[in-house]
């Protein structure tokens, strides 16, 4: 999944960098869900995580430019061609 969004986004004209930091925000996102790419993800699976990110009870919380691009990158996971759903 990650390879079919990592050659669209090749197909889109991003740069190299570009193309890396957009991967590097979905897995983190995913990461921090215990998801894979084709997990169905709900509203309420990104409400938890937003909370735990600006509360985040240990370590620096996310700042609200850092949570907004990477729910971003991770709707446009589902507009890659190969999302399958």
């Amino acid at each position: 999944m990650m390879d079919a969004y990592r050659a669209y986004l090749v197909s889109q004209g991003k740069a190299a960098h570009t193309v890396t930091a957009h991967c590097r925000d979905v897995t983190t996102f995913l990461g921090d869900l215990h998801c894979r790419p084709e997990d169905p993800v709900t509203p309420a699976d990104v409400r938890k995580w937003i909370g735990q990110a600006v509360q985040a009870p240990t370590g620096q919380p996310l700042k609200v430019t850092t949570i907004n691009r990477r729910l971003t990158k991770f709707l446009c996971l589902g507009h890659a061609p190969g999302r399958g759903s």
